[in-house]
This record gives C-alpha cells, sequence and structure tokens, in this order.
C-alpha cells in the first residue's frame, strides 16, 4: 500500500505538494487495513484504471468501488442489464428449468427473481402492460438488493465482520422475547 501511495504521489505531484510524512504513514496505514482483503492484483488493475481515465488522485471512498468491481463484478450490473439478463434466460431455459436460469444469476438476480413472485411467474408473464409492470417491479426489487451487496463488497472484512456479529446477536435478542 505505502509502493502505491508513492506511486500515486509521482503521478499526481501538484496533489502531493504539501506532503507530510507523518500523515502519509497515517494514510498508508487506513488505506492499508481498508484494502487488506482485496487481491493485489485487483488493486493495482483498480489503481491504473485510475490513472488513465481521472485527473486528481482518489480518496479511498473514491477508490474502493473501483476495486470492488474488479472482485465482484456481478455486483455492479446495473438494473436494466440484470433484466435483460433474466429474460434472456426465460428465452433459454423457459420455465421448466429455472434450476438451470438461476445458476446463471447472481444473488441479487436471484433474490429480485423470487420477490417479485418467482421464476414460474416471469416465464407466464405475457408481453404489454404486465410485462412492463413486472419489470419495473424487478428493478426496484433488484436496486435494493445490488446496494445491499454493494455496500457489502465496499467495507473491509473485519468491519463486515463486526456488523454480521452484532446483527446476529440482535436477531438472537429477538428470537428470545
Amino acid at each position: 500500500t505505502e509502493k502505491l501511495l508513492t506511486i500515486m504521489m509521482n503521478c499526481y505531484p501538484i496533489a502531493f505538494r504539501d506532503f507530510n510524512p507523518e500523515d502519509f504513514e497515517v494514510q498508508a496505514k487506513l488505506w492499508q487495513r481498508s484494502l487488506s482483503d482485496c487481491d493485489y492484483k485487483d488493486v493495482v488493475n483498480a489503481f491504473e484504471i485510475w490513472l488513465n481515465t481521472e485527473k486528481y488522485p482518489p480518496t479511498l471512498a473514491e477508490f474502493k468501488p473501483v476495486v470492488a468491481r474488479f472482485r465482484n463484478p456481478s455486483a455492479f450490473i446495473s438494473p436494466e442489464r440484470a433484466w435483460e439478463t433474466v429474460t434472456i434466460a426465460v428465452r433459454k431455459y423457459g420455465s421448466y428449468n429455472s434450476e438451470q436460469a438461476f445458476e446463471t444469476f447472481s444473488e441479487p438476480i436471484k433474490r429480485a427473481v423470487r420477490n417479485v413472485g418467482g421464476w414460474q411467474k416471469i416465464c407466464q408473464t405475457e408481453l404489454g402492460r404486465d410485462w412492463d409492470f413486472l419489470r419495473k417491479n424487478f428493478i426496484d426489487v433488484y436496486q435494493d438488493f445490488s446496494q445491499e451487496v454493494k455496500e457489502q463488497e465496499l467495507l473491509p472484512a473485519s468491519v463486515l465482520q463486526r456488523l454480521y456479529q452484532l446483527t446476529d446477536r440482535d436477531q438472537e435478542r429477538l428470537e428470545s422475547k
């Protein structure tokens, strides 16, 4: 991470003209902790994309989504693209091969399909007004589910684990009442 930040400083010298070594060390530790669960190649690839497309150095909050796209590209599929995936699967697998269709879906797409009534409902809905309504419902639901996955992708593993522990503890409290 220090190497990455040093390269960043060299690539964006104007942004780092008031360089402070103490601040650099704090920044390096923060970036290291936040990127510790990321594959080195994903970080390097994300950094190359950033260097080739952006005029200014990234903040950690700006950089993390670029890295996350390498870690879990299916989490960043647009709602329209997700619906297109479902419609292609409807044509390819039909209503009787839901298991095969679901194998091609990311988790947010699977959840959205189930939430709008399931695979059979999608396959049996006729084109027209009902289809358009189903599409809108799917897109709305998918956005919520995919946002949840995106947020999880952006958090360091240690923070995510702590959140799960808190959620489990709250769930246990609810069940014990």
